[in-house]
């Protein structure tokens, strides 16, 4: 089994049998594309919607018109990635499709990774080498100084001292887990950043029963003033409004208990897919890629929602 190391912890493994880019993250690796001889290209939902191909996270050859291993001289840095269809084309708005970079001169062993996704999908590999001048090329001589008869007198020139300016070092990054209002901010062992909320179900559920208690106390308190023959109470309306008060804190306890089920209770942030997703519970409530978002702003606010900025 031969594995290729690339730019940004994603690593190359193939053999005969199987083609995987993995992602290595904190000691932990996953998979973020994968196939085998006469395969399709499988990949997870997030990589998928990152990268605009197609959500069922399967990728036929068909797709694929050919592997490429091409220079940038754009970036200075050898990208390998995928060459789509006219079709898919037209759906995401490009033909290319990147899978990992290297910034060596010479990534060792990066073509013969490409080599390999290309044989098992059975499409063409395509090398595209940087561009040299051509040999014959000229270059004009500059014209030949013409000399003074009479020497020339050069005037001093000052030059001021240089100035030592001593460099700033960032601000260093708090460290992780980190506690910001009712947020923890921790790092997952593949290197995704979670950001959880620490407030439990539980608390929710003994505010909610609060209410409920006080609700019941009105109830109990109005119902006897109307029923039991005593002084009438004063002013009489008094029993009516404890009702009406009871029906609101009644009100309020089912709010509580549902509010929290509609909250955002965590959010991870992956560096590598380039993805936010956020999560009510175990369920997944929203997922942003990179491209889709313009600034990160955090205001405090009421748990699981965030203020106004």
């Amino acid at each position: 089994m031969e594995r290729i190391t690339a730019a940004n912890n994603l690593i190359i493994e193939y053999e005969p049998e199987h083609w995987r880019l993995l992602q290595n993250g904190g000691g932990a690796e996953r998979v973020l594309v994968e196939t085998a001889p006469d395969a399709s290209l499988r990949y997870p939902g997030s990589f998928g919607v990152v990268y605009r191909l197609p959500e069922t996270g399967v990728l036929d050859s068909s797709g694929v018109d050919r592997v490429v291993l091409g220079w940038s001289a754009k970036d200075q840095t050898w990208h390998l990635g995928l060459m789509l269809d006219e079709t898919l084309a037209q759906a995401r708005g490009s033909r290319w499709c990147g899978l990992a970079r290297w910034n060596e001169t010479e990534p060792n062993g990066a073509t013969q990774a490409g080599k390999q996704l290309a044989s098992q999908i059975r499409r063409p590999f395509l090398l595209v080498p940087p561009k040299t001048a051509p040999a014959n090329s000229v270059v004009a001589a500059s014209p030949a100084p013409v000399r003074a008869s009479a020497p020339a007198v050069e005037a001093p020139v000052y030059q001021p001292a240089p100035q030592v300016v001593d460099a700033v070092p960032p601000p260093a990054l708090p460290e992780l887990p980190y506690e910001l209002d009712d947020w923890r901010l921790d790092r997952a062992a593949d290197g995704r950043l979670l950001f959880t909320l620490m407030t439990s179900s539980a608390r929710r559920a003994l505010k909610a029963l609060w209410y409920a208690l006080w609700a019941v106390i009105f109830v109990v308190l109005s119902i006897t003033s109307l029923t039991v023959n005593l002084a009438p109470p004063q002013p009489t309306v008094l029993p009516y409004i404890g009702i009406v008060g009871a029906v609101f804190l009644l009100g309020l306890a089912i709010y509580t208990l549902l509010r929290g089920r509609n909250i955002i209770t965590r959010i991870e942030v992956d560096g590598v897919l380039g993805v936010i997703t956020g999560f009510k519970g175990n369920g997944q409530a929203w997922q942003y890629p990179r491209n889709e978002i313009k600034y990160i702003c955090f205001a405090g606010g009421e748990q699981g929602e965030p203020s106004q900025p």
